[in-house]
């Protein structure tokens, strides 16, 4: 893992109650809570506005303080204009309430406006129960782009610590259904025990395939002295889950272990992660974190052997390998190094050609990695598969109905018998493309961009600003 540091200015410290921020799929708005106890957003053009509850709303009964707002919803395509928008009706904005009380207060599902005045807004609707821990407080949502997973604090006010559980289903209490209660049965499970384990903070998801949180290997720090970290080494956490059959399983927990303490971590859809980390500031300050940037590798051991060592392998970007019939193709790795898959970083300058992006780019290691005895010019197989979250980028969204695959940058041309690079099959309607190359690294799916028209950034409320310090 490397992380790139962004340097945030000087008077823009740690948030005295370690906020959580939210945004919805497109990534126009920004929400997070305030003093006051609503919900505010932040958009493109920098106005900040009251999201929950909103113009024209006031609070239902039973509700006065939200916190740690967490936005999901559903996006659909206009396939005239290629344009992305959510789903009318499917945008939820889960926050930590203080119903029934501050100590037990439940998480809430409030639905959010995706069309005409107050857009991003709560529509008035009687917001909906997600969790049921009697005298437990719920806290720190986070939930998978699809709705259907959620990370949550399990939080026995008094005690300073908390369980951290993950639990799908999230869609079927929306649509009516029971909520969670403390026995989550075959719809989830604990992933951090508040009696062996020291405090986890939920990360988030990539794609559905894994979870990440953040987690105090020393089991000092208390959730009662939020900004005292001393002796505290918070660690990033993941492990692959599983929800065929139903319900879900978690596999193999792995730890990352960095310097200082990691926290405020969240992921995103591509596979990058963000945090927060107070190294190489010594003594500890608390108010030194900087914010870091890194993509998630994948690692798996290949050996010299047959291609067959791969055989099946997927990664969470919507790659897999598949493999060649002939027994003949095998991988060279140098001594037995893991091949490690890392997203790209910079999916639109990385692509070369003007006016493109590229979306799933990676690259594999170790050096000197290659397929030798393998049939030219099908050396290998691939299969990249994408999803709709896939097209938007940055600065535009990829025109969907132009889909290929880049090497190095640049569109590979079908036609050109010399490519050891060629299109095998590709499948617009269900999203993937099979492939097969005589090498590893430098191919990404990739389109030309439909641009954005979006209004300019002027800058954050700076009253608003000023207040998340």
């Amino acid at each position: 893992m490397f992380a790139n540091r962004i340097e945030l200015p000087e008077t823009a410290g740690l948030s005295a109650e370690l906020r959580e921020l939210g945004a919805g799929p497109l990534g126009g708005l920004i929400y997070f809570h305030e003093a006051d106890g609503k919900i505010y957003k932040v958009g493109p053009s920098g106005d900040v506005t009251e999201a929950i509850p909103g113009f024209g709303n006031t609070f239902p009964p039973g509700f006065s303080e939200l916190k740690n707002p967490a936005v999901f919803g559903t996006l659909q395509k206009n396939e005239e204009t290629g344009e992305l928008k959510e789903v009318e009706g499917s945008l939820w904005c889960i926050t930590e309430t203080d119903n029934p009380s501050n100590e037990a207060g439940q998480l809430y599902a409030w639905r959010l406006m995706t069309s005409g005045l107050g857009i991003g807004n709560w529509n008035g609707s009687n917001p909906i129960q997600v969790t049921d821990f009697r005298v437990r407080r719920a806290e720190r949502p986070k939930v998978s782009r699809d709705g259907d997973l959620i990370m949550f604090l399990e939080n026995p006010i008094p005690y300073g610590k908390a369980y951290l559980k993950v639990a799908r289903g999230l869609q079927d209490i929306l649509d009516g259904g029971p909520p969670y209660a403390s026995d989550l049965g075959t719809k989830g499970e604990t992933v951090v025990n508040l009696n062996f384990d020291g405090v986890g903070f939920p990360g988030g998801f990539i794609r559905n395939d894994f979870i990440f949180w953040s987690q105090d290997q020393n089991d000092v720090y208390r959730l009662t002295e939020p900004l005292n970290f001393e002796g505290a080494d918070f660690d990033i956490h993941y492990a692959p889950i599983s929800t065929e059959g139903g319900g879900l399983t978690l596999g193999k927990m792995f730890r990352k272990p960095l310097p200082g303490n990691q926290i405020g971590l969240s992921t995103s859809w591509s596979g990058l992660l963000t945090f927060s980390s107070d190294y190489p500031n010594e003594p500890i300050d608390n108010k030194a974190f900087n914010v870091y940037v890194t993509p998630f590798s994948l690692r798996v051991v290949a050996r010299d052997g047959p291609l067959d060592t791969i055989n099946g392998i997927s990664h969470p970007s919507g790659l897999t390998f598949s493999g060649v019939e002939e027994s003949t193709a095998q991988i060279h790795n140098p001594g037995i190094s893991p091949l490690t898959i890392t997203p790209s970083f910079k999916p639109i300058s990385d692509a070369i050609v003007a006016g493109s992006a590229l979306s799933s780019s990676m690259e594999f290691g170790p050096e000197g990695m290659y397929v030798i005895n393998g049939p030219e010019p099908e050396a290998f197989r691939i299969k990249r598969r994408w999803s709709i979250e896939d097209l938007w980028r940055e600065d535009g969204i990829l025109n969907e109905a132009s889909m290929t695959i880049y090497h190095n940058g640049v569109a590979i041309e079908p036609e050109d018998s010399t490519n050891p690079t060629r299109i095998l099959e590709k499948n617009i309607a269900e999203r993937w493309i099979k492939y097969s190359a005589a090498s590893f690294s430098d191919y990404a799916l990739g389109a030309p961009v439909i641009p954005l028209s979006t209004p300019e950034v002027t800058g954050l409320d700076m009253e608003h600003w000023s207040s998340w310090k």
